[in-house]
């Protein structure tokens, strides 16, 4: 079997990660892993053509994941990825995500929207407030059980995602463990939904899925049409415009790297050309 073929063989991880990874290999590194290739030749040729190409900064970083991987296993070797990404790729653009949020004043005329809600209802716009306020994912949120809450600290210690549509319980998406301040509006939410003798391990939100009620806000609120994935988005853009370090921001979304939280909110950070003063320094 040829050296391609064995690192091929040797992937490993969900069905998408290696279907992704698969689709890296065969197109933008295997046509330069000839046998008996040069080690060096093959990152240079790799590079040179992911350059012409035009890849986004994004598959470029996927590439280099995976030619690291093939490079270890087939040759022992470890490739400074990062060192690499900025001697070829600095120049690249960011890649422009669109984020779909709402703005501050959107979000303000939501909060303060004078409806009144049904019990059942109720549930949902308590869940609302909660993704806007903390910038939880759908399945962290899902997750919370009240030994999470710590009011004594205050602060939501975020340790599990629950499924949306198994209801299985497992890791968070990164697999770390985060906390998260409770504003004054969370803290009252979960007071007022906690009850004296409540199981530590009982849920903290139903199981259910609020996109429709998120329907119902945008269109009587007449704001921008949103998903609760979208609520996410909002907490952190409104952090980033009121001059929240980016690091700080990435910590509370979870967000297993600083680049992940850049690339998606670059056009939100008020600062960002003083960054590019010091990149382009470099």
């Amino acid at each position: 079997m040829s050296k391609a073929g064995d690192y091929r063989k040797s992937l490993y991880g969900s069905p998408n990660t290696v279907k992704t990874k698969l689709s890296m290999f065969n197109n933008h590194i295997a046509p330069f892993s000839t046998i008996g290739r040069d080690p060096d030749d093959i990152v240079r040729q790799c590079i040179k053509s992911w350059k012409e190409d035009d890849l986004s900064l994004a598959t470029v970083k996927s590439c280099f994941v995976v030619l690291g991987e093939y490079m270890k296993m087939t040759y022992d070797i470890t490739l400074d990825k990062k060192h690499l990404m900025f001697q070829h790729f600095q120049d690249t653009p960011r890649p422009q995500t669109k984020v779909k949020a709402w703005t501050q004043k959107e979000a303000n005329t939501v909060l303060t929207m004078p409806v009144i809600w049904s019990s059942e209802e109720h549930h949902a716009w308590d869940m609302v407030r909660t993704y806007l306020n903390t910038g939880l994912r759908k399945g962290e949120l899902l997750g919370l059980v009240w030994a999470d809450i710590d009011f004594l600290n205050g602060v939501i210690r975020v340790q599990r995602s629950k499924d949306f549509a198994t209801s299985r319980v497992g890791p968070t998406k990164t697999k770390k463990f985060r906390t998260v301040p409770m504003n004054h509006e969370v803290e009252e939410i979960l007071t007022r939904r906690y009850n004296v003798g409540v199981a530590e391990v009982e849920f903290v939100f139903p199981h259910r899925d609020v996109n429709c009620t998120l329907e119902w806000i945008c269109h009587h609120a007449k704001v921008t049409p949103i998903t609760t994935h979208g609520l996410r988005h909002t907490f952190a853009t409104t952090l980033l415009e009121r001059s929240f370090s980016p690091k700080y921001v990435s910590e509370l979304l979870g967000h297993d790297k600083l680049s992940t939280t850049l690339d998606i909110y670059w056009s939100y950070l008020p600062n960002k050309h003083k960054l590019e003063d010091i990149y382009g320094d470099s």
